[in-house]
């Protein structure tokens, strides 16, 4: 769409100066229009960023992330398994009494209950990155 860019001639004669604000709509259309050019090329690496950020899930978490992804201290995460609130499983690798791992469905399901709102939809097993 282009905009007419014509006024009435002045008085002495000669044409009229072109109107600054029409101007800058035309400019502002072809930047539009450029713009939406790359719009599918941007869509497209959004994509295949969705799709390398949902192969890298990973499988299980050490206390120290799941209490970063949810907002909560290291101490509340120990407690919930504690208190089987959350279910983690005990590997003899990483320090004297080894390091708690925690499955990412229990991650899912500590979400789904209301107490870590704030993880990641890439953490989760949702659709939508």
């Amino acid at each position: 769409m282009v905009i007419p860019t014509v006024r009435p001639a002045r008085p002495g004669g000669g044409p009229a100066p072109p109107d600054p604000l029409l101007a800058r709509l035309v400019a502002m259309e072809s930047q539009i229009a450029d713009l939406c050019g790359h719009l599918p090329t941007v869509l497209q690496k959004l994509d295949a960023l969705s799709e390398l950020l949902g192969s890298r899930r990973k499988e299980s978490y050490v206390v120290e992330e799941v209490a970063e992804l949810t907002g909560r201290s290291e101490y509340t995460i120990r407690r919930w398994i504690t208190e089987g609130k959350l279910k983690a499983v005990r590997i003899t690798e990483g320090g004297p009494r080894g390091r708690l791992l925690i499955p990412r469905s229990e991650l899912d399901r500590l979400v789904a209950c209301g107490r870590g709102a704030e993880v990641p939809a890439t953490a989760l097993n949702q659709e939508g990155v």
